[in-house]
């Protein structure tokens, strides 16, 4: 609270921190301290683009991110695009930021096993083939949209496939509801939380992987697919047309 709403210094943050020679926040939230230089790894300002989504939470958040940029010696980007809605929304400087790309968990590669995949698939009640989408099921990542398309292209296209989400259901009610009928025919599955280890079979068993956002500041899921060696298809938004290039 004092840090991020108030901006003022608490005795002994620099002995409570061991006295590093340079602090790396990799949250908007960067401490108040006096001789070490703090660098922030900046992530994506959709709380700016999409308000409409964010709420009563959008007021707050935005006042800290403006103290970590004030407060920051250096300023780490994901993307281009991030750098430069820091620079255009924030009035950020832009010689005091560099971007670093995420990269890839090495897991994501070519499928070395294809019976532990079919063991995952058969566990969630995934049938192949199936379009998948990994990521959050919130407002600005569009699943609606996607799941509107995937009833169209059944009805009018009569495709095989199944459709795929992957994410907590939890925070993607609306999703799950337009998704009722599907979900009852057999048509689409929401996989809820699951381990790390099991999403990248997830990608190895799929037909293409379909990633509809409205913005992002980089976009792993996509990154991951291709890494996975499958079919990605993106929306021209955000970061996604710099993550995926010319693939």
């Amino acid at each position: 609270w004092c840090w991020t709403r108030r901006s003022l210094h608490l005795p002994f943050t620099e002995a409570w921190l061991g006295r590093p020679d340079l602090f790396l926040s990799t949250i908007y939230v960067t401490p108040v301290v006096r001789g070490i230089p703090v660098v922030m790894i900046a992530y994506d300002l959709i709380p700016l683009r999409f308000p409409q989504f964010y709420g009563q939470d959008q007021p707050l958040l935005i006042p800290r991110v403006r103290r970590g940029i004030e407060r920051a010696e250096a300023i780490i980007a994901i993307s281009e695009c991030t750098k430069r809605d820091y620079v255009d929304l924030l009035g950020a400087d832009p010689t005091r930021i560099q971007v670093v790309y995420p990269g890839v968990d090495r897991r994501f590669g070519p499928p070395v096993d294809g019976a532990a995949r079919d063991a995952v698939l058969e566990r969630y009640g995934v049938r192949q083939p199936y379009l998948l989408y990994v990521g959050s099921l919130g407002p600005h990542k569009n699943v609606g949209t996607l799941v509107r398309v995937f009833r169209r292209l059944k009805r009018v296209r009569r495709i095989p496939h199944q459709l795929v989400l992957c994410g907590r259901a939890a925070w993607g009610r609306e999703v799950v509801d337009a998704a009722r009928d599907l979900i009852a025919a057999g048509e689409c599955v929401v996989v809820d939380f699951i381990p790390a280890s099991d999403v990248p079979h997830l990608y190895h068993g799929a037909e293409a992987f379909v990633f509809l956002s409205l913005y992002e500041g980089f976009g792993l899921p996509p990154l991951e697919a291709m890494a996975s060696g499958i079919p990605v298809v993106v929306s021209n938004a955000g970061s996604l047309p710099e993550v995926v290039g010319d693939a």
